[in-house]
């Protein structure tokens, strides 16, 4: 007689056994074919329990099942039935399930009830007939979604800059699959328009435990949509115009500018005495729609509703990962990201505990520890646990968007601990598993990351590779802030290559998309490296103006740590106009928020900037002791990384200036000797000239001056493809040690290579007033004291310099700045 009823009720819910379907409320739900396996087998048998071997056994066909892989199962589909108080299926301690839900035999429903509920989703299971033709057609070949993960970034905006591995939280790429043959992006979805979907607008009255669904139910919305074909803003540009922890939603108005999104979606949810309410506000589909869901959990009315939209768009939804046999793992992993994501990271650990045991051993559930332990500081026990993911034996083999993730991950956190040039090789992993795995937003990330490491370490033909396919993968599935961090990105390569012209026109762009978006360690980045270009132009006055207008815009952060990069920078732009003071109370709270070994190079940079402040106000005994602490906190054992090869260099140039000012000539030898051995090979030249000047000084202290003119033209040599900051080093330097040996005349050439100048640099400035004042040229001294005053700040002028020099005829001069005639 059971037969004759092919539907049966219970609660909300109505299942359809021979057809293998289940609905709500009407709808039908998506379910993995293996949680639907579970569900008819314990349906089926619900006149006594069922016991887990013979449960296991049923569902994968073999004995040699887990208990972990059966928990999974059977924690997905209590979710999905909103079973929280064991209503449907109960636990019968050391055996097994029972199903214990009254059953209602109901008649099938009628033919415009069917048409209905298959119009509004397709059926999920694997072995399921074949959709027809013209259905089939609306789902693009290879529509799989990249998953909801976060990405660390190593852009180079952070490798040079920051050279940590900087790394940025949920920052989430998934769209347009990928061709593996060609490793090129697939065609574009079948559904053209861009699609934004908005965080979860909430009542204030909720639980604080529910504040997860904001971001959570955004992201599972974003994934069914794309699962369907549609073509979906990347999250992490929409969590990125959120700003931080900011609980201000982002307009429609906004997110169409700077996304170029045509349909927005705006969610709302509301819990009520009879479950959640989800509402989604729909604008720029054929105008302004609304769609509503009511469900006893919140995430299954997040699906159904997405479902709704799809066919709204004529696409069919289809089944995808978070209706597999991993659902439990990825609702608890996705209860953990979003709180990640709004860095409540208090929150993330309290629901890390909360993971049942069967499921905290699951890799995405492990991933989003990594992010905990970070924040933390528990950088150590981070990357212990994403070599045990990123390993051959690892879960994530199986999952290449996972590997893809925790590959990154693990570049990141190495370069992080110390270890860049060992990065590499999870970076080439990370790309061919986004490769292989069709998934474009992790492409075009791996990419970017490899890229940044191809910057440090000096392989410009395989990092212009990677920042052009990164670029083309970005463009196609509409990632703006992902194409802003890459101009920027590509700026600071170019800043690296000395190639400044086209570094300022990228450089400016990027900072003009990025402010679209609230402040991130991105932006703080940009305007550090913006800074440093022009303090590497020699050009003070822009240095500062651009350093006022990134402080005005993060006068609100308080976090000295994020804020370490760009403060160093600010306070190398303030030491450069003379703001003593205020570089030097700048660079010690930054010191004092930072762990001499996390991140060593942010401590680093601000002890070297604290020790050439010391050395110019005459306390060589602590700026040796600065510099010396700079090059030890420096982990790398060759000159390979131009940034790492740069500041060490600076760092060994200033130890060994400050030992000269001791008087301690026989350990300055011994530093400079170390120095060449380092940098012995290096064909950097800003490497080069420090290493030279540092020789030329030693030996005009030891009263070898053809030694040290050698060594001195050996450094202008190197300068000459060198930062203009370099090459003013090494013009102050040998230009004074020429000019107290009364050798105007090569002292003129020298001093006349930085002259263009000196009415921006302090340094420049005072030099000239030496030279004419040298010369006995009364008009062209004062015009260059004038100058120095006008950039001094807070320095002193010699005040021998500041008496008029007696007039010395100009004919007969050899060779002057101006091109007039100076004495011989």
């Amino acid at each position: 007689m059971a037969q004759a009823f092919r539907h049966y009720r219970f609660g909300r819910f109505m299942l359809n056994p021979q057809a293998r379907q289940l609905f709500e409320d009407g709808h039908l739900v998506t379910l993995a074919p293996k949680v639907l396996d579970v569900l008819l087998w314990l349906f089926e048998h619900r006149e006594r329990a069922v016991g887990r071997d013979e449960l296991g056994a049923a569902i994968w066909g073999k004995a040699d099942f887990t208990d972990g892989q059966l928990d999974q199962l059977i924690w997905g589909l209590r979710r999905a039935l909103g079973d929280s108080e064991r209503a449907v299926i109960r636990t019968v301690p050391r055996f097994g399930y029972h199903w214990v839900a009254d059953v209602e035999p109901v008649k099938p429903p009628g033919d415009a009830d069917t048409a209905l509920a298959a119009s509004e989703a397709a059926d999920v299971d694997e072995e399921s007939p074949a959709a027809p033709a013209a259905e089939a057609a609306k789902i693009p070949a290879a529509a799989s979604a990249t998953r909801r993960l976060p990405r660390f970034a190593l852009g180079v905006l952070a490798l040079l800059a920051v050279a940590a591995g900087a790394w940025a939280l949920h920052s989430w790429h998934r769209a347009t699959p990928l061709d593996a043959a060609t490793a090129k992006p697939s065609a574009a979805p079948a559904t053209a328009a861009l699609v934004a979907v908005l965080p979860v607008a909430m009542d204030v009255e909720s639980d604080s435990q529910w504040a997860w669904l904001r971001l959570g139910l955004m992201d599972l919305l974003a994934a069914r949509l794309i699962e369907g074909g549609v073509h979906v803003v990347p999250a992490q540009n929409i969590v990125a115009l959120m700003g931080g922890q900011g609980e201000a939603l982002p307009s429609a108005e906004k997110i169409r500018e700077v996304t170029g999104a045509t349909i927005v979606i705006a969610p709302s949810i509301h819990r009520g005495s009879d479950g959640w309410l989800l509402r989604l506000e729909l604008g720029g589909l054929e105008g302004a729609r609304e769609i509503e869901v009511r469900q006893a959990e919140p995430t299954a009315t997040a699906r159904q509703a997405a479902d709704r939209v799809l066919v709204m768009m004529n696409r069919a939804p289809v089944a995808g990962r978070l209706g597999d046999e991993r659902a439990g793992e990825e609702e608890a992993a996705l209860l953990i990201d979003a709180a990640v994501a709004s860095e409540r990271f208090d929150v993330a650990q309290r629901l890390l505990d909360e993971v049942p045991p069967a499921l905290r051993g699951a890799p995405r559930v492990r991933f989003m520890g990594v992010h905990v332990l970070l924040a933390q500081g528990r950088t150590a026990e981070a990357l212990a646990e994403l070599e045990a993911l990123t390993g051959p034996d690892s879960d994530t083999m199986e999952d290449v968007e996972l590997r893809s993730s925790t590959l990154q991950a693990l570049g990141a956190v190495l370069v992080r601990s110390g270890r860049p040039v060992e990065a590499l090789k999870p970076l080439d992993g990370a790309v061919e598993a986004a490769r292989n795995g069709h998934s474009a937003g992790n492409y075009g990330s791996a990419l970017q990351n490899r890229a940044a490491m191809n910057v440090l370490l000096g392989r410009w033909p395989e990092a212009d590779a990677d920042f052009a396919q990164a670029r083309i993968t970005m463009e196609m599935i509409g990632d703006s802030l992902g194409l802003a961090e890459l101009d920027a990105n590509e700026a600071g390569a170019l800043i690296k290559r000395q190639r400044y012209a086209e570094a300022t026109t990228l450089q400016a762009r990027a900072i003009e998309r990025l402010e679209r978006f609230p402040v991130g360690e991105a932006l703080r980045v940009a305007y550090g490296n913006q800074i440093a270009m022009e303090l590497d132009l020699l050009d003070t006055q822009s240095a500062r103006a651009t350093a006022s207008k990134a402080l005005k815009s993060m006068e609100e952060a308080t976090d000295q740590r994020a804020m370490s990069w760009l403060a160093v920078q600010v306070s190398r732009a303030d030491a450069a106009a003379g703001r003593l003071g205020e570089a030097e109370r700048r660079l010690l709270a930054v010191r004092a928020a930072l762990d001499p070994a996390a991140p060593a190079d942010r401590y680093s940079n601000a002890q070297l900037v604290l020790g050439q402040l010391a050395l110019g106000r005459g306390d060589a005994a602590e700026a040796a002791r600065l510099a010396a602490s700079a090059e030890e906190l420096r982990p790398m054992p060759a000159p390979t990384a131009a940034h790492f090869a740069k500041v060490r260099s600076a760092a060994a140039l200033l130890r060994v200036r400050a030992l000269l000012a001791l008087r301690k000539s026989a350990e300055a030898k011994a530093a400079s000797r170390a120095f060449s051995q380092w940098a012995d090979g290096s064909t950097q030249p800003d490497v080069i000239t420090h290493l030279r000047l540092a020789e030329a000084l030693v030996s005009a202290q030891e009263d070898a001056p053809e030694v040290a003119g050698r060594h001195f033209d050996a450094a202008l040599d190197a300068a000459a493809t060198a930062a203009p900051a370099s090459l003013a080093d090494v013009a102050v330097a040998y230009g004074t040690q020429l000019l107290d040996a009364h050798e105007l005349g090569p002292a003129t050439r020298v001093i006349g290579r930085v002259a263009r100048w000196a009415e921006q640099d302090f340094d420049c400035a005072l030099l000239q007033t030496r030279l004419y004042h040298a010369l006995g040229q009364p008009e062209p001294w004062r015009r260059a004291l004038a100058a120095a005053k006008r950039l001094a700040g807070e320095r002193g002028i010699p005040p021998a310099l500041a008496v008029a020099p007696a007039p010395i005829p100009a004919r007969g001069i050899d060779t002057s700045i101006s091109g007039r005639a100076s004495p011989r």
